[in-house]
């Protein structure tokens, strides 16, 4: 396996800068969220109330870090589709052209960039016009973008779920009920619907022709494409058109067919590209127009770290990060002893999606000396994403370090970081998970800690268990015999993660201690054991203790891993962290269901194209409890 390119690494690494909040913040400006541990490319600014009928719960808008002179009102899509966020996301207007189906209006998921919103809208308009219907919507996505449960993709505002046009069983023009499923002869399973490939391809052709955006692609299951095709070839479509249209209209691979539904994708425009966006899939040569976009703000964004004012250099040293400047990590070090900690946190932050292992000894021979807790639960985190034996190291270090007696390492409610597995590495690689997980909205595991007990300690606790480094197993094994129950049950996890062994079950106040030295007793024997094998070896043994054949981490395994994701959370965990390594996947999702990871798994590896498996055992397809559409 060689080291990827820049341009991969910049895929997978480049768009996430720091820690962000769960819940909303009600103050703005790297400075002031800085105090707090926040200093970000993206923390949250204020919590906007929902449509009444959207689910109860907070919007976070984005803020993003503008660097002097920039328009601050305008959407622009940074990073990329499954790990990205959208600033000052669209949302679809509904008119007599365009509307958004039931089931996904009460979702409120009807935001995306503007690029993308203006396409859409204007593909409503072509269709109305043309036929007097209506362009019926389903999943764009959230304001503020990020994930949602229904879809991996749908995070930087460039997707959209657009639904197929339908005839009733009489052939007449139909509104949709949902994103109806086709089969291969383009009728519903009920035959109360099929495919109406004129009004279909009136929306592809409008898509495909739009001056707003680019369109990357139209994924559409290869029957219904089919079908799409030939209808335009058969009734003198502009071949131009039709080409283009043949280009992007795909069935994806190692996903759902897409046969109830166009998914859109466009690619980023002059403006993402100067945020930080980053188009995966099919590769093109960038625009004159977003070459000159990116130059002038790395120009302007090197220039920040110049400025005066500390809210400037930490600006200027988040937009370097974002636009993936690797080759000026150089003008950022002196930056590592800034007096302002918004930019020491800053910098930490830009050289953990930059930086390699090596640079994690520039950050241990700081951390004892940083006097700013949000900088050293930085410190911490940058530790875990570029791994190395410092980073281990700190880690540890962090770990036997108390707390201040005076509380003034208590932190706010951060939420905990997950921590993955770079695939196209050379060696498995923990990493900071760009956008959504790392650094935009903190991701979906919040800390096994109550706010009151946030500190720097707690954090690097709760991080151990996903660092993929074992240097910090002892001082977590030390943590089992804590007189703090809290601190106590958060080093069990971590250990059950990073060993992917548990032992014991209760370690609060009021659990049996005799039951908990015991268990403290079989970790140390495993630290004996295994001390100084790599942590590769802790986890095929783990999964061997389980009673899962999990011999060598490569495609060999893949059914038993894919069994796995259905077992304990820590199994579980390590086996969707393998699997995405396997597959050569940027993130493994692991805050999704257990069945639907098992399901999405077992559709990626039954992939022919990729991975030439046998077909997987029954006792893998039961565990996934797959229905008949996989």
């Amino acid at each position: 396996m060689t080291a990827p390119s820049q341009r991969a690494r910049l895929t997978r690494l480049t768009v996430g800068v720091a820690v962000a909040m769960l819940s909303c913040h009600p103050r703005s400006g790297v400075a002031a969220l800085a105090k707090r541990g926040l200093a970000s490319a993206f923390a949250f600014e204020k919590a906007v109330a929902p449509p009444v009928s959207a689910p109860p719960e907070k919007v976070c808008e984005p803020v993003f870090p503008y660097l002097d002179g920039e328009p601050s009102d305008e959407s622009l899509s940074v990073g990329d589709t499954s790990n990205g966020r959208v600033v000052h996301a669209k949302a679809l207007g509904e008119c007599d052209a365009v509307a958004i189906l039931p089931k996904q209006k009460a979702r409120d998921l009807a935001y995306g960039s503007s690029e993308l919103v203006d396409m859409l809208e204007e593909a409503g308009a072509t269709l109305f016009q043309e036929t007097g219907t209506r362009l019926w919507i389903g999943n764009i996505g959230k304001r503020g973008g990020g994930d949602i449960p229904f879809s991996v993709s749908h995070n930087a505002g460039r997707d959209a779920d657009v639904a197929l046009s339908y005839l009733d069983a009489q052939g007449k023009p139909v509104d949709p009920p949902d994103l109806v499923p086709l089969g291969k002869d383009g009728w519903s399973s009920d035959h109360k619907l099929s495919l109406d490939a004129k009004r279909s391809w009136i929306t592809v052709r409008a898509l495909v022709t739009s001056k707003r955006g680019d369109v990357e692609y139209v994924f559409l299951s290869d029957p219904l494409r089919k079908k799409l095709l030939t209808w335009a070839r058969d009734h003198g479509e502009k071949p131009s058109v039709v080409e283009r249209a043949a280009e992007v209209l795909k069935q994806p691979a190692g996903a759902a067919p897409h046969d109830d539904h166009l998914h859109v994708r466009i690619y980023c425009g002059a403006r993402d590209v100067g945020a930080g966006c980053v188009d995966t899939g099919t590769p093109r040569a960038p625009t004159a127009a977003e070459v000159a976009t990116r130059n002038e703000k790395v120009k302007a964004a090197l220039s920040a770290l110049e400025a005066k004012s500390a809210d400037t250099r930490a600006r200027g040293t988040l937009r370097l990060a974002l636009l993936g400047e690797a080759r000026h990590l150089d003008s950022l070090r002196p930056l590592l002893d800034d007096p302002a900690p918004s930019v020491r946190h800053a910098v930490v932050s830009a050289f953990s999606h930059l930086g390699s292992d090596s640079d994690t000894k520039s950050f241990a021979d700081r951390f004892l000396k940083e006097t700013d807790p949000s900088v050293r639960e930085r410190m911490v985190l940058a530790a875990a994403i570029l791994g190395g034996e410092s980073g281990g190291r700190l880690l540890r270090v962090a770990i036997e370090t108390p707390d201040p007696p005076d509380g003034s390492e208590v932190m706010g409610p951060v939420p905990l970081p997950l921590v993955s597995t770079q695939a196209t590495e050379p060696r498995p690689r923990p990493l900071g998970l760009s956008l959504s997980i790392d650094l935009l909205d903190g991701g979906s595991l919040a800390s096994p800690l109550p706010r009151s007990a946030r500190s720097v300690r707690a954090f690097a606790v709760a991080v151990a268990g996903r660092a993929d480094r074992i240097e910090p197993i002892p001082a977590l094994v030390a943590l089992l015999g804590d007189g703090d129950a809290t601190l106590r049950e958060a080093a069990a996890e971590s250990l059950a993660l990073v060993t992917n062994h548990r032992f014991g079950d209760a370690w609060g106040d009021g659990s049996d201690a005799t039951a908990r030295a015991s268990a403290k007793g079989r970790y140390e024997a495993l630290w004996k054991k295994l001390g100084k094998s790599p942590r590769n070896a802790w986890v095929l043994a783990g999964f061997a203790a389980a009673g899962y054949k999990v011999r060598a981490v490569d495609k060999t395994s893949a059914w038993e891993l894919v069994r796995a994701t259905t077992a304990e959370p820590h199994l579980g965990y390590n086996a969707r962290e393998l699997l995405a390594r396997i597959a050569e996947e940027p993130r493994a999702d692991v805050t999704s269901p257990a069945d639907e990871a098992c399901a999405y798994y077992l559709r990626v590896f039954l992939d022919k194209r990729r991975f030439h498996l046998d077909k997987p055992p029954q006792t893998v397809v039961r565990a996934c409890t797959v229905s008949k559409r996989i």
